[in-house]
Parts: C-alpha cells; sequence; structure tokens
C-alpha cells in the first residue's frame, strides 16, 4: 500500500474553498469541493495543503487529515470524504446513514462523487458488489434494490 503524505506550499487555493473551523474548531483550515484540507496561515499569507494520508493499518485505505483542535490542543483524525460532505452538503445522523463513492473510488472525495445512503441501502450495495452483481444496473432498472 502507498501512502501519499503533502504538506507543502498550494498558491492556487489561497482563501478558496469552504471554511471548515466549525467542524474541526479550527479558523486556519478550509475544504475544496475537490476533498482538499488547506491551512491558511495569515501571518504568513501563505496555503499549504494538509498532510493527507492513506490511514495505516486499515482495510481499506481512506484518506485522513489530522488537525489540532484548538480548545483542546490535541490531534484529531478527520476522514477527508466525511469533511467534504459536512463542509459542502451538510451533517448527517451517523447512526442512521453513511456516504458512499459513486464511483467506487475511495481517494475521489470530490462533493459530486459523495452519496448519501441509509445503512440498509450501503448493506445491500455491498451485498450485490460481493455476489459480483453490479448493484447500479438493478437500481436502473427496478427503481431500488430489491
Amino acid at each position: 500500500m502507498t501512502t501519499e503524505k503533502f504538506d507543502r506550499y498550494f498558491r492556487e487555493y489561497d482563501l478558496v474553498g469552504r471554511w471548515i473551523g466549525h467542524l474541526v474548531n479550527h479558523p486556519d483550515y478550509y475544504i475544496t469541493e475537490e476533498g482538499y484540507v488547506i491551512r491558511y496561515r495569515e501571518s504568513t499569507g501563505n496555503s499549504y495543503l494538509r498532510s493527507m494520508c492513506a490511514k495505516p493499518r486499515a482495510s481499506i485505505p481512506y484518506y485522513v487529515v489530522n488537525v489540532v483542535d484548538q480548545e483542546t490542543r490535541k490531534n484529531k483524525m478527520y476522514y477527508n470524504h466525511i469533511l467534504v460532505y459536512k463542509a459542502w452538503v451538510g451533517d448527517y445522523d451517523k447512526r442512521t446513514h453513511n456516504l458512499w463513492f459513486i464511483d467506487g473510488d475511495i481517494h475521489n472525495c470530490h462533493v459530486s462523487n459523495l452519496e448519501l445512503v441509509t445503512l440498509s441501502e450501503k448493506g445491500k450495495r455491498v451485498d450485490y458488489m460481493k455476489r459480483g452483481i453490479n448493484w447500479s444496473d438493478i437500481v436502473d432498472e427496478f427503481g431500488a434494490l430489491v
């Protein structure tokens, strides 16, 4: 498994994107609809793409980012796709819903690639995939998974 890490100047995203301070209690952070987490340093006027890496030792390597919480002064890990959805679409109840990558690529955290589905719906999709059945064809034909 390759682990990608970034922490470099990202000029084209200076003050572009959506502030995620309300999600991670940090006023310097922005998130783009492409799924990048950007830290803007007011003191220098520079923007940096925050370290983003595939979570080590995970069965499925989702992209994560660590952010320092201003109140607790502790690092907290966030999944990029969840931050993207919350910043651009809104919050959701994790007890009843989950996010689905429309194109199946878990590294494509673009907001247009994320779909909110019920836990039941996600379970059906995963089940069909394990059996080699294309769930999207079933949805196209019947309007829902049977």
